[in-house]
Parts: structure tokens; sequence; C-alpha cells
């Protein structure tokens, strides 16, 4: 539903221009989105402005080589969000939790055969108090979670008392450059 959603997001604005764009092209920016509607506003922008030649009428195709170097525009507005994401849970003295918290999503991804990544409320719980370790009391391990929560880093589901990755991409990056939490 949320991958729809996103292609009618990229697809719709461009054909409204005369614009269209490849099913392979358009299925592969919809999987760089991550089902986040900012991620998929910057992927549009990023392909508008790759097909205007700066400034002029927009190219009636979005290409493959289109795609390829609009990713480069999109990475870089990508990789500031993810940088700001990173301060904030950093300066609030958030970083173990989340890297245990982006931790147990690894697990719970290998663990059902690359098919679902989300945790129970017990799981998440367990990962936050190992990320808080020493500092791991359930009122602390409570607020971090409603802070993670806030911050997009993680979400409720619809599905039943489960939590998914906000933005699993970012958690990719938090993993790359958090230190690891001792086990």
């Amino acid at each position: 539903m949320k991958d729809a959603a996103a292609a009618e997001a990229i697809r719709v604005p461009l054909g409204q221009h005369g614009v269209s764009v490849a099913g392979e092209v358009l299925d592969s920016v919809v999987r760089d989105c991550h089902g986040y509607p900012y991620f998929t506003q910057v992927w549009g922008d990023a392909i508008w402005r790759q097909i205007c030649d700066a400034g002029g009428e927009p190219r009636p195709e979005v290409t493959a080589t289109d795609r390829d170097l609009a990713r480069e525009r999109f990475a870089e507005t990508r990789d500031a969000y993810y940088q700001l994401r990173y301060g904030e849970i950093a300066d609030e003295r958030l970083l173990p939790a989340a890297r245990a918290v982006a931790d147990a999503f690894v697990a719970a991804r290998e663990a059902s055969g690359d098919r679902e990544e989300a945790l129970t409320y017990e799981q998440l719980d367990a990962a936050v108090a190992h990320g808080l370790g020493s500092e791991a009391d359930p009122d602390r391990a409570f607020a971090v979670r409603q802070r993670l929560d806030h911050l997009g880093f993680i979400w409720g589901t619809a599905r039943g008392p489960s939590w998914e990755p906000g933005i699993p991409s970012l958690m990719d990056y938090l993993r790359r450059y958090a230190p690891p939490v001792d086990s």
C-alpha cells in the first residue's frame, strides 16, 4: 500500500507535465524511499531537477541514467537528514539505546528469514535496556522508548502490539557510525 502511494506521488506530478517514468526506474526509486514521505518528496525533486536540464523544459521520459544521476542529489539531501537525526539522538545521549534497537531489528529480520522487521514490546524494551546498560531502570527505559518514537526512529504498527523501524535506512546509517553496544 505505501509503495503504491509512493509510486503515485512520483508518477502523477511527472505525468501532469507529460513526463513518463519506466516501471523499473520507478520501482527502484520507491524501494529507496522505504515508504517515507519525505524521501519520496526529495526523490521527486531530484528527478525533476535532473530531467529539466538546468531549468529548461523537462525531457519526456525519466531514464535509468536520469535516475542514477538524480540519486546523487537525493543522497546528499538524505545524508544531511541522517546527520541531523544522528546528532539529535547523540545530543540526547540516546545513541547506545538507538544502536541496540537497530541491532535488535536486524536480528529480528534475520530470524524471520528477511521477511519481517518488527519487534514486540518486550523485545524493544530488552534492546533499550541493553543499550542503557547501568542506566536501565524501567522509568528511564520507558522515557527513552518514548523519545525514540517521538523522533520517528521507531513507530508502533497497526498490525498489533509491535514496533517497526521509523526509517530502516536511518537505522543502517546509525549502525554504520554509532559504536556497537557491549554484549
